[in-house]
């Protein structure tokens, strides 16, 4: 396959990585740190759908007058900066402004990179093999997303005694002490921020692909 094809799955598994896994991280932190209910967790992480279904429409528009790499390394950015932002302002008493802006940022990140990125990789096969590379697209994507839960589940609970680990994990978590919040808060922060590389990672190797396609001049042509 052709270079760009390659990069379009690795970048989409980087930032599948980065999809769920806050989502799920930010609702158990909720929960177990800010003593909210499950229904209430799930209520504060909604802005980041709102996100998507805003950003991904006008990435397709965007499409139309940008490179598809370009909005892709815009998107990942985006989210990047959300996830650091989250880091930085995670703590049990966050604003629920605060918390909607960010997740509502790293929805717009995941929408504006989701559409151009899907939209490359299928033109750059011919209309019979798109089922196989949309096929392929999917896989990365499911795969990321459990790499990453696992990942970032692991990085943030790992400071925690096993007792306060499973009382997390089991929606539970009114009775942690303090020690045990500070270090959940640590841990969670720590998890952002590896998630925030990953989406920086994603974005260079988006970017030195743009670099050496302009570098080689204009492409022959988009073969099979």
């Amino acid at each position: 396959g052709d270079p760009g094809r390659r990069t379009a799955y690795a970048a989409i598994l980087l930032l599948s990585m980065t999809q769920a896994a806050p989502l799920l991280l930010v609702a158990l932190y909720l929960q177990a740190c800010a003593g909210l209910q499950p229904s209430q967790a799930g209520l504060r992480i909604a802005p980041v759908a709102f996100g998507m279904l805003m950003a991904a429409p006008v990435a397709g528009i965007l499409l139309r007058r940008f490179a598809a790499e370009s909005i892709c390394v815009g998107g990942m950015l985006l989210a990047a900066c959300a996830l650091a932002l989250l880091a930085a302002l995670l703590q049990p008493m966050i604003g629920a402004v605060q918390l909607s802006l960010c997740l509502w940022m790293l929805g717009l990140g995941i929408g504006s990179f989701v559409t151009p990125n899907n939209a490359s990789i299928l033109q750059s096969v011919v209309p019979q093999r798109r089922g196989i590379a949309n096929g392929v697209r999917s896989t990365l994507q499911n795969t990321g997303i459990m790499v990453g839960t696992a990942l970032t589940l692991s990085v943030a609970l790992a400071q925690l005694p096993s007792g306060s680990q499973r009382m997390i994990l089991g929606g539970g978590g009114a009775g942690l002490s303090n020690p045990d919040v500070a270090a959940f808060t640590q841990g969670a922060c720590s998890a952002l921020i590896l998630l925030a590389v990953l989406c920086l990672a994603g974005a260079a190797l988006i970017a030195a692909t743009i670099y050496r396609n302009a570098s080689a001049g204009p492409p022959v042509s988009a073969g099979a």
